[in-house]
């Protein structure tokens, strides 16, 4: 929540940084942060006006995935305990803007760190809220907010991203959502320090008008972070260290596609599951070896594919074994 200037005052505070996640990936946390400030230009505003940042849990690890509704959006962290984003994931946030004046423009800056090192990325970029999250309701409870009135605007293309010599790839287009307001301009993107310099956070100013008090901004962040990076920590050394890893990896996400699928599809016998659970996982690693072929300096390896494959065979046979045991006790 965050407080702003009495009556006939015009400012912009500094961000107020708020450690918005630890997402959870094939191989680790990523941590992020996401700051906002609203100003107000109306001559009447009021000394009321507040703004609250969310993001949504979409379920720990190991659990269902949970509609962004209701509980799931959380004003706090994000962790293995309440999230299960993967690489290619957008995020979703909502700020829930409060007792603002109908007359006059709002201000807010959204900032989010784009690289903790030089060649590790965070949030590559600003996208749609629900472009992975389907069902996500920014509105959600609040009956003031009305899901089915909203305005868009579209995102602008992050000049920074072709120029930085570590990312490949192409921004997908986006827009912001409001709630109960109309966005009226977007401003160009403001980098802290470049991306090589080991640490960046970007900023962007939304202006918008509002037709209710308590209207909603919804936006996501896309995270897509290992397969992107040339050269990643550990990409020079021993080929048998990159074998393992992409043998834990796939063991791991087996057994959270196996956990995903038993609560999804009960009623699927367990070689069901667990053939669409190893098939799954080696299709995820074709896929993400076809598209690391056009990084700069990784490349598409069969053997890679065959330890992904054999990751997820373990992964799947210690899942199968583990459920067959849990049927001979009850």
């Amino acid at each position: 929540m965050q407080q702003h200037p009495p009556a006939h005052v015009s400012v912009h505070r500094r961000p107020m940084l708020q450690r918005l996640a630890a997402i959870v990936t094939a191989a680790g946390l990523v941590c992020a942060l996401l700051a906002f400030a609203l100003a107000h230009t109306a001559t009447n505003a009021s000394a009321a006006e507040s703004a609250t940042l969310d993001q949504c849990a979409n379920g720990g690890v190991g659990n269902p995935i949970a509609i962004c509704t209701g509980a799931q959006w959380q004003n706090g962290n994000l962790g293995q305990a309440s999230s299960q984003y993967t690489e290619d994931s957008s995020v979703p946030f909502r700020i829930t803007f409060g007792d603002l004046t109908l007359a006059g423009t709002n201000t807010v800056v959204i900032e989010w760190d784009t690289t903790h090192s030089a060649n590790k990325h965070t949030y590559d970029y600003l996208t749609t809220y629900d472009r992975t999250e389907a069902g996500a309701d920014p509105c959600d409870a609040d009956t003031t907010c009305g899901s089915s009135v909203f305005t868009t605007f579209a995102i602008p293309a992050d000049p920074n991203i072709p120029a930085d010599p570590n990312w490949s790839g192409t921004q997908t287009p986006g827009v912001f959502t409001m709630f109960g307001g109309t966005i009226t301009g977007v401003s160009s993107y403001s980098l802290s320090a470049p991306y090589s310099a080991g640490g960046s956070a970007t900023q962007i100013t939304i202006t918008f008008t509002s037709d209710i008090a308590t209207p909603v901004l919804a936006w996501a962040g896309l995270i897509f972070v290992l397969s992107s990076i040339p050269n990643p920590p550990g990409a020079t050394g021993s080929e048998w260290h990159s074998y393992v890893a992409h043998t834990v990896e796939y063991a791991i996400l087996a057994v959270l596609l196996w956990w995903w699928l038993r609560a999804w599809r009960a009623g699927w016998t367990l070689a069901t599951v667990a053939a669409v659970t190893w098939l799954g996982c080696v299709g995820y690693g074709i896929s993400d070896e076809w598209h690391q072929s056009f990084v700069a300096n990784r490349h598409a390896g069969a053997t890679d594919v065959a330890f992904d494959a054999l990751g997820a065979g373990l992964g799947t046979a210690a899942a199968w074994a583990r459920a067959l045991r849990s049927r001979r006790e009850r």
